[in-house]
């Protein structure tokens, strides 16, 4: 209650929100366009790279990549805790966009959208591959 107020008062102070793994939501996994008005007022979806590969289930899997096809993921990062519990599954990811949407949208949400995000420039290496 209140959240786009609130990201409309951040998003005017130049503060952009990041919604991390949204397809995680329990109302999100029911009504995935749930998620849109938050898009729309200028939010980045961040999506976990486990999730596009079913390490949450199949229901997490399929909003995911709903939300991919929609064109609202803005960006896909590990959320991984550690290396036992929570593996990043970064390259797996990898693979799959590739496979599902094109080299060039992988690299776009794997690694460019992420360094615009924090402000960074991209690798020397990773500038020849845009």
């Amino acid at each position: 209650l209140g959240a786009e107020a609130f990201i409309e008062r951040l998003l005017a102070r130049g503060i952009r929100p990041v919604i991390v793994h949204p397809e995680r939501n329990k109302s999100v996994m029911s009504q995935p366009e749930r998620i849109k008005p938050f898009f729309e007022i200028g939010c980045v979806l961040q999506v976990t790279a486990g999730s596009l590969v079913g390490q949450f289930g199949e229901r997490v899997t399929d909003v995911a990549r709903q939300l991919l096809d929609w064109g609202w993921v803005g960006v896909i990062a590990s959320d991984s805790h550690n290396l036992r519990g929570r593996r990043p599954h970064m390259s797996a990811a990898r693979d799959f966009l590739i496979a599902y949407a094109g080299e060039a949208a992988a690299f776009e949400l794997l690694a460019a959208a992420p360094a615009r995000l924090c402000a960074l420039p991209l690798p020397p290496a990773w500038r020849q591959a845009a």
